[in-house]
């Protein structure tokens, strides 16, 4: 007799207890309680009429010139539970991508490496509730540098991507691309992982590290929240993250000597907060450049840039009546608490790029409140006309000194660590 699904639920909460009683001792146990053990090659014949609340555990070894289609759904209670035997014991190498179409399904613990895809991605979600996470793609990169090589794609809504460790990518297009369609919000969260080491390719675009929406459907929200992640000398191009949709939350991100900037390029209505920014004296960092409305820029700090969009923070010159695929004016933008100090050049850059392209609208309706500035030798307060564009300037400081003071270091945003973003076995590769 099979058990059921009932008795398998009251099972796992018996040994869960058990587990905290006796201090873990069955946590083995537990992982693989009800489990279905299969090869990676397996995996997808394993899931056929499969249903909810299954767990998968793929056994340990290199997979090599594998294209896994997977098409399986769980329920919001009963996800389907795909998972490497050990964190990063499934090795995929070769012509190998991982393709998943489904509902509350997650996949844990598998690394990418020694190869590259044979399509133009490496990693696919389509559907709601999938998340990826514990894992690694390591300098998987296509050797035909126009080929279109997107690590990680999401269409749909409500998936999640953590705890995951994204490292060398050298390949053309995105690393992580979130498609949007119009008046359907995604509604992603992408939360605690490691991106380092993307590498710079001079005057090209589409280079990004993380992409939301495309120019096509910028004035649609998104609702994608990306928060403590850790960006490390992700140097692609200009837009390290590139907005390109509304609504969307830029929180709590620590971006170290990266050559580019957090740029709202398309959409209204986003948040930029706490995030820590840390050019290093870097060649070509920056910090948030800026187009669009009704953004908020808030409780940030950005040191050591060196105006890679000639400014820490730039606010972009638009076009009088712009196409989609142009430069939307910036207006009514509030930037409020955020620290700008000792970067190389203007802390606040009021006219980026006038005059390009037709570029002749400049911002209005800048709201700046209780912000501090330092300025150290190498740096200027600002650039560019003010006239017409700052609206209102209250409780707002100037201060003109080579070092940091005492008290403004208590009001930092916390950095993001290695220890706290990426996979946690990774580091042991």
């Amino acid at each position: 007799m099979q058990p059921t699904s009932s008795f398998l639920r009251t099972a796992r909460r018996l040994v869960a207890i058990v587990s905290v009683v006796f201090g873990g001792i069955f946590l083995c146990f537990v992982s693989s309680f009800g489990a279905e053990r299969v090869s990676l090659d397996e995996l997808a014949k394993a899931l056929e009429g499969k249903a909810s609340e299954t767990e998968f555990v793929v056994r340990d070894g290199e997979y090599k010139d594998l294209k896994l289609k997977l098409e399986v759904s769980g329920k919001e209670d009963a996800r389907v539970q795909i998972r490497a035997e050990t964190p990063g014991g499934v090795v995929i190498s070769g012509e190998s991508c991982l393709l998943l179409k489904g509902e509350y399904v997650t996949v844990e613990g598998f690394l990418f490496r020694e190869g590259h895809s044979p399509i133009e991605g490496v990693i696919e979600f389509e559907g709601s509730h999938c998340r990826l996470t514990n894992c690694a793609i390591d300098a998987f990169n296509h050797p035909d540098p126009k080929r279109k090589d997107k690590w990680v794609s999401l269409k749909g809504q409500h998936h999640e991507v953590d705890h995951c460790t994204f490292r060398g990518k050298a390949s053309f297009s995105v690393l992580l691309t979130v498609w949007h369609a119009p008046g359907v919000p995604n509604h992603i969260h992408i939360h605690h992982n490691h991106f380092v080491d993307r590498a710079q390719i001079k005057g090209k675009n589409g280079y990004e590290t993380i992409r939301i929406g495309t120019s096509e459907v910028a004035h649609s929200d998104s609702i994608t929240l990306v928060e403590e992640n850790l960006f490390e000398r992700c140097d692609g191009e200009i837009e390290t993250i590139s907005c390109k949709s509304g609504a969307n939350i830029f929180r709590r991100n620590t971006f170290r000597e990266c050559a580019g900037t957090l740029t709202l390029r398309h959409g209204n209505g986003s948040l930029v907060e706490e995030n820590y920014f840390d050019g290093g004296g870097k060649k070509e960092t920056g910090g948030v450049r800026v187009y669009g409305e009704n953004h908020i820029i808030r409780g940030n700090y950005i040191t050591r840039t060196t105006g890679r969009a000639d400014g820490a923070i730039a606010f972009m010159a638009g076009n009088p009546k712009p196409e989609p695929h142009e430069w939307q004016q910036v207006r009514n933008v509030s930037l409020e608490n955020n620290i700008v100090a000792l970067n190389r050049g203007p802390a606040l850059k009021y006219d980026e790029n006038y005059g390009e392209d037709n570029r002749v609208v400049l911002p209005e309706g800048l709201r700046f409140v209780g912000n501090t500035f330092v300025i150290g030798k190498e740096g200027t307060f600002s650039e560019g006309s003010k006239q017409d564009t700052v609206s209102q300037w209250e409780n707002n400081a100037i201060l003109e000194m080579d070092e940091l003071p005492e008290d403004l270091k208590e009001k930092l945003p916390k950095a993001m660590t290695v220890k706290e973003a990426g996979a946690s076995w990774f580091e042991n590769q």
